[in-house]
């Protein structure tokens, strides 16, 4: 993400041609492109071209990296738990 980041620029320019001059893969490239949209690092406009977003995108990402960590040690440590914490979420009750 960080690679991806520093390649974007204010100008727009169209996704496939910051792909390109990405030298990462295509799949790593869109990953990497959607996680820095989600988290404020790039912007998509609707004809398809990227710009550069807040340099602040990092603590989002670390903040939800750190969410998941969490989930999935709950899921190791005690899944019956985990479950339990799930259905209570979803509001299943049990019969």
């Amino acid at each position: 993400m960080k690679k991806v980041f520093a390649a974007l620029r204010t100008e727009p320019l169209p996704v496939e041609e910051r792909r390109a001059l990405s030298e990462l893969s295509e799949e790593e490239f869109d990953k990497a492109l959607e996680k820095l949209e989600i988290h404020g690092g790039a912007r998509v406009d609707f004809g398809g071209a990227v710009t550069k977003g807040a340099s602040g995108w990092q603590k989002s990402y670390t903040v939800q990296a750190q969410y998941r960590a969490e989930q999935f040690e709950m899921w190791c440590d005690s899944p019956i738990r985990a479950l339990a914490a799930w259905r209570n979420w979803c509001g299943i009750l049990e019969t």
